[in-house]
């Protein structure tokens, strides 16, 4: 990679995890890349074209855009669409280096989403993000992509504001501001641009709204509130660390690792404050054995620690049946979704370090077998037979 690529690269890596992001990948053979980074979170694909064109000074202006825009712009744009056409026809990754990368996932359920990023105008010229013929393409420079994905640095969040800003740019493509002004809309749409399409308008002045944001006593309240989230992101990180760096007892292959951290990877920022406040509670707990913590998106999460000395396969097997008690509970109260991580761990002891066991449970279909069957694992083993719940409610900006 070339110094503006591996920016990017660093960028992905570090609000994605570089299990998900691909520096390089190999296109239709090992002598051509695909892109210059992609990311792939099922059903998420992002493709990376980076440019550094340094604009020319010298000489006809008009003629330098021009030529800057054809070298920094059109030539990735050319890239993206290639790489796309390529994506549908293959089921994997392949890496810079030949290793099979993560699965791209159903072809119907792909989500394909385009990034050019142009360095070298130094803010000088007009960066436009449009459909140039085969799909839409969001164009920025290295300053506005660093702002996006330092203030969006989930997948779930990134790839939101991609698509709503693309429904957006084909209704109303008339607005005067910056990114970041519209970024701030977004904000204020409460993750929507539905605000900005109110009314018959042929353009939209939105020049301030981030200056207005960043100065509210809100902006700086959200990155307060963000902080417990991040031990969430630590979770996931300490996880895809152990299998980079072949740490795992067993379970430790790509498909399984990337199933069960990519559930826990999709939480948006927000809903990741509340689960990462569960987990961090539910351990500084020096007598809670377990807790369950159910989501938005779906996903249910069941915690658990044993003491040291306890057998390692005893927590395996509760860890099992508790998210199969987690599933009945979610068929229970009507929580939409079919799906329960499991996290075990040990009691934190001075001088001792710890491991961690994950699993995966996905049942589609729930019905009166499954609920007599847990309903005499509760009982043998007093789980969630009177479980005591707790909802979360929380602003993105909260208001001290």
């Amino acid at each position: 990679m070339n110094k503006s690529e591996g920016f990017v690269n660093a960028l992905a890596s570090a609000a994605f995890l570089s299990l998900w992001t691909y520096p390089s990948p190999i296109g239709k053979d090992s002598s051509k890349e695909l892109c210059d980074v992609l990311v792939v979170c099922q059903p998420d694909i992002v493709v990376f074209s980076v440019k550094e064109i340094e604009l020319r000074a010298d000489g006809d202006l008009e003629t330098s855009v021009e030529r800057w825009i054809r070298r920094a712009v059109k030539e990735s744009i050319r890239q993206i669409y290639g790489a796309e056409r390529r994506l549908k026809t293959i089921e994997h990754v392949t890496a810079a280096g030949g290793n099979r990368g993560v699965d791209l996932g159903a072809h119907d359920r792909r989500r394909m989403h385009g990034v050019a990023v142009a360095i070298g105008a130094r803010g000088s010229v007009p960066l436009e993000s449009a459909d140039y013929g085969k799909g839409f393409i969001h164009v920025f420079d290295e300053d506005t992509l660093f702002l996006l994905m330092s203030e969006l640095d989930t997948i779930t969040d990134f790839v939101e504001y991609l698509a709503a800003r693309e429904s957006l740019l084909r209704l109303r493509p008339r607005l005067l501001g910056t990114e970041a002004d519209l970024l701030a809309s977004f904000f204020a749409g409460q993750h929507s641009f539905a605000k900005l399409l109110e009314g018959d308008y042929d353009l939209r002045v939105i020049v301030g709204s981030w200056a207005s944001l960043v100065d509210l006593p809100q902006y700086k309240a959200r990155k307060d509130a963000d902080r417990i989230s991040y031990v969430w992101d630590s979770l996931i990180k300490k996880v895809h660390d152990d299998f980079v760096n072949g740490r795992m007892e067993f379970g430790g292959d790509l498909d399984s690792v990337d199933r069960i951290t990519r559930m826990m990877a999709r939480e948006a920022r927000l809903e990741r404050r509340a689960l990462g406040g569960a987990f961090h509670e539910f351990m500084e707990n020096a007598t809670r054995r377990s807790r369950a913590a159910f989501g938005s998106s779906g996903v249910g999460y069941v915690f658990l620690k044993q003491k040291h000395a306890e057998p390692r396969e005893h927590r395996t097997r509760e860890l099992e049946a508790r998210c199969y008690a987690a599933r009945d509970y979610m068929d229970q109260e009507g929580i939409a979704g079919t799906t329960v991580v499991g996290i075990a761990t040990e009691f934190p002891e001075k001088g001792s370090g710890f491991s961690l066991d994950l699993m995966l449970l996905d049942v589609p279909e729930w019905g009166d077998e499954q609920r007599a069957f847990i309903a005499q694992v509760r009982e043998r083993l007093d789980i969630f037979r009177n479980p005591v719940v707790r909802r979360f409610s929380g602003e993105e900006f909260p208001i001290r």
